[in-house]
């Protein structure tokens, strides 16, 4: 990851149409990996990030609607940010 508008695109692509990623600032989690880990660590990262959703995504629909309840509880007490 080379820039944070790279790192940008890649989250949003990660992230489009998956249980969580209504609840990820995608810009703002760029910004962080970028600025704070560096390119090599960005890299990395985004991996991570890619593999948590991969997960929830390959759930079922009842387990996909049960992370998505939890976050929004999670983000409505200001848990998530």
């Amino acid at each position: 990851m080379r820039t944070l508008g790279e790192a940008v695109r890649v989250l949003v692509g990660v992230l489009a149409g998956t249980p969580v990623g209504e609840f990820v600032d995608a810009r703002g989690l760029a910004r962080l990996v970028v600025l704070v880990a560096g390119a090599e660590g960005a890299s990395e990262a985004l991996v991570q990030v890619a593999e948590v959703v991969g997960v929830v995504g390959v759930l079922d629909a009842g387990a996909q609607r049960a992370v998505r309840i939890r976050l929004r509880h999670r983000a409505a007490r200001g848990a998530l940010g």
